[in-house]
């Protein structure tokens, strides 16, 4: 893709555009392939930063204390974007977070497309079990020496987005239309319940902006979905979310994915300790 574009990063106080803030952006520029300008900035939340979410990310307070207000930063962050594609890893979040703050700080819509990196690796390596940043890192062999610090996973970002262009390439996926439209192509299906049950974590296909787990509660297998109602005979699917410190993330996931579907299982647990939360997944009247 010759065309120029920006990968970025945001830290948060949250999961909410509405009721969080952003603590931190990172944007590298590419143009004919090669980064020719960086931002980074420290964000003053005007808001206390969860305690959760410094020992994810590393940022307090008092590191952002003297920092800039997001309306101070986005002015020159939406200069140094122009017109380029945003691209980052489940884009939407980061995505959703900018748009926000650009109508309500600088009364103006968002109007750069989203190139997310997760939703190609989904489609260009399917074999993966997971497609948080940190898996899809391994499986390149990507170093990321400062994981959660919004420079560190830009610049993971970007070299794996470069990985993908190559990979698109081969099958003839270089112009940046051709990107946004193969991103939202249809994943093919699982069509066996030995296939579903090797399902890998992530985004879903059909809706892909948040990475939740369904469950069949007759053969005990995982099927990805986002819903709050029915998929099939006996897929169904609940969900609400449990934000974690990440010291409790560890073994959450692999605890609750057990094939027994009784009355009283706390259904499944799916974690993305990218962004550093659990979504607890089970039949309504589950506890």
């Amino acid at each position: 893709m010759k065309e120029a574009y920006v990968v970025l990063d945001i830290e948060t106080t949250g999961l909410s555009r509405h009721s969080h803030r952003i603590t931190e952006i990172a944007a590298v520029r590419v143009e004919n392939f090669q980064v020719v300008k960086k931002f980074e900035t420290l964000i003053n939340p005007q808001i206390p930063i969860p305690s959760f979410i410094t020992s994810l990310t590393g940022i307090s307070d008092s590191m952002v204390k003297d920092a800039p207000v997001i309306g101070e930063v986005m002015p020159t962050f939406m200069k140094f974007v122009k017109e380029a594609p945003f691209v980052a890893h489940c884009a939407t979040f980061d995505h959703g977070f900018l748009k926000h703050n650009a109508q309500v700080h600088l009364s103006q819509e968002l109007t750069n497309p989203k190139i997310c990196t997760m939703k190609l690796s989904r489609r260009l390596i399917p074999e993966l079990r997971s497609y948080k940043l940190s898996s899809v890192c391994e499986h390149f062999n990507v170093k990321n020496s400062a994981a959660h610090r919004a420079m560190g996973d830009t610049e993971a970002t970007s070299k794996i987005f470069s990985k993908l262009l190559t990979l698109m390439k081969k099958q003839g996926i270089e112009k940046r239309e051709q990107v946004l439209n193969f991103q939202d192509s249809k994943i093919k299906q699982f069509t066996s319940v030995d296939n579903m049950a090797k399902a890998p974590l992530g985004c879903p296909s059909h809706s892909e902006e948040e990475p939740l787990m369904g469950i069949d509660l007759v053969n005990g297998f995982t099927y990805l979905g986002k819903s709050s109602s029915r998929f099939g005979d006996n897929v169904y699917i609940l969900h609400d979310y449990v934000v974690l410190p990440t010291s409790d993330l560890g073994n959450i996931e692999d605890r609750y994915r057990s094939k027994d579907r009784s009355a009283t299982s706390p259904g499944i647990v799916r974690i993305d300790a990218d962004k550093g939360l659990a979504i607890r997944i089970g039949r309504p009247g589950f506890n």
